[in-house]
């Protein structure tokens, strides 16, 4: 994991603010969902979700950081939700759970 490239990656994307991510929710034609203060479109990822595209659903158009942490997803689930970010969510500060989280998921890559 090198945080250097995606802190510089996260530089180069557009801010979403909530109104927006909330208008591209379950309503909409495309299903954007916030996840520790990353915006992903997972519009084209639903069918391919392994807990069902009625999570997603659920979530879109929100932040659903404390759903997906609560979830225990896999490394292989963040690389996916990587792929899928479009922006980052605007004004966005993280909880302290989720910045021990961040750091703990570090201190594994690099063991």
């Amino acid at each position: 994991f090198d945080k250097k490239n995606t802190d510089l990656k996260m530089t180069k994307q557009r801010e979403i603010d909530m109104t927006e991510l909330q208008e591209n929710g379950e309503s909409s034609e495309v299903n954007w969902i916030a996840i520790n203060g990353k915006v992903a479109d997972v519009t084209k990822y639903l069918p391919q979700h392994p807990g069902g595209d009625d999570i997603l659903l659920e979530y879109a158009g929100t932040d659903a950081t404390e759903a997906f942490d609560n979830a225990g997803h896999s490394s292989d689930a963040l690389k996916t939700l990587d792929g899928l970010v479009i922006g980052k969510l605007k004004g966005y500060v993280p909880s302290k759970k989720t910045e021990k989280q961040s750091d703990d998921e570090e201190e594994e890559e690099e063991e």
